[in-house]
């Protein structure tokens, strides 16, 4: 489903490599579904959802069909990606811009603002044909590698009269499609800027922490958890700059409160004060060793499960220096539907607000995991050990 509207919906696999990744793809969800079977309360991994598809099988007057689910948790989901996305076989028979179908406008959007002034739609012929055989060679040359760190810059629609339309994400690197709209005098939307801003509001909740942690160990370590230094900015200037607007938590007992953030941060808590032991020792009292619904081992006095453990906390930063120190590492929520290598995560929401006079409305944004400003990861930390544990007294 990632690639429902820049691709074609069916193909057929003819070459020996389509044909090889497609049985691959086919092994790999029957493997994934074996292990569900065996694992149904999820105790060892989470397999909470994924892509399908679709495959029909043709060997001599036989043909069968099936609906296979891809299981997004896996390495080898992503490396199939990077196999696809990298294979220059593939891209020509997915991409719709290698077809023979003509196209009869094409609509630039912000992805960025909605209702933006930056919104356009070309109806010159010659420039929309220009267009396509320049995303002929941009498309073909993108890489996986380029991909896992780079944020597209809008999207283009190509509508074919009276039928369906095409939506194709556009890249810094596709300097052949770039260099055509510019040619044509099209003012191409730019980047959140920090100038347009009157405040950011950032949400999250426990699943953020619990996200970042089971990254840290990703099969690939550009895609792991990663804590970047941002110049100039601090936990102690970010922590003056921050107002908490809203707290909720779901009541549960402070033991449990102490396991959570002793797993998640290691931090040797006790429900009395600062403990001196180290919290994985804490076996339970019958020795029996607890899973959290991640499937990760964990060793707690409490009989529930940490991933009972929930909490809400939002905040809200209007200092116009320390919105210019963060808002480079935003990134548009939306984007991650296009660009699975950019490993964005959902647990922490930044609603941008635009100044008055602008009245422009954002998108939700949030920061990739492999490019978390160190100082927020801290604050946010803080606050949220503040919300659970009101008369702890915690330390890093």
């Amino acid at each position: 489903s990632y690639y429902s509207a820049d691709m074609r919906e069916q193909l057929t696999f003819e070459e020996e490599e389509l044909k090889q990744l497609g049985m691959e793809i086919a092994e790999s969800a029957v493997t994934a579904l074996r292990n569900q079977e065996e694992d149904p309360l999820n105790l060892r991994g989470s397999y909470n959802g994924g892509d399908v598809i679709v495959l029909t099988f043709e060997e001599g007057g036989s043909r069968w069909t099936r609906r296979y689910s891809l299981y997004t948790d896996g390495s080898s989901y992503e490396d199939f990606l990077r196999r696809f996305y990298n294979s220059r076989t593939v891209k020509e028979k997915f991409y719709f811009v290698y077809s023979d179908a003509e196209f009869s406008q094409v609509t630039l959007t912000d992805q960025v603002r909605d209702d933006s002034p930056y919104d356009v739609t070309l109806h010159n012929k010659e420039m929309v044909d220009r267009l396509i055989a320049a995303l002929r060679e941009d498309v073909a040359t993108m890489t996986v590698d380029e991909l896992t760190y780079t944020d597209y810059l809008f999207t283009m629609s190509f509508e074919m009269e009276g039928m369906y339309s095409r939506i194709l994400p556009i890249y810094p690197q596709y300097e052949r499609t770039l260099s055509v709209l510019e040619q044509g005098g099209v003012e191409l939307p730019p980047a959140l800027r920090a100038e347009e801003l009157s405040s950011l509001t950032l949400s999250l909740d426990s699943s953020f922490f619990i996200d970042l942690k089971n990254g840290m160990t990703h099969d690939d370590p550009k895609l792991a958890t990663k804590l970047i230094e941002v110049p100039g900015l601090t936990a102690e200037r970010l922590r003056k700059a921050a107002t908490v607007i809203s707290i909720d938590s779901n009541g549960i007992g402070t033991d449990q409160a102490v396991a959570f953030f002793d797993h998640l941060f290691n931090l040797q808590l006790s429900a009395e004060g600062l403990a001196t032991a180290d919290p994985a020792s804490a076996d339970s009292a019958d020795g029996t060793i607890y899973y959290d619904r991640y499937g990760n081992e964990i060793a707690t006095a409490t009989k529930e499960y940490l991933g009972d453990v929930w909490f809400y906390l939002q905040i809200q930063i209007t200092d116009p220096e320390v919105l210019e120190l963060l808002v480079p590492y935003l990134r548009n929520g939306y984007r991650s539907y296009y660009n699975p290598f950019l490993r964005v995560r959902t647990g922490l929401d930044v609603q941008p607000t635009a100044l008055p006079e602008l009245g422009y409305r954002y998108h939700t944004h949030t920061f990739a995991a492999n490019r978390l400003p160190a100082a927020l990861y801290e604050v946010l930390k803080e606050l949220s050990m503040e919300v659970m544990l009101p008369q702890q007294t915690a330390a890093s």
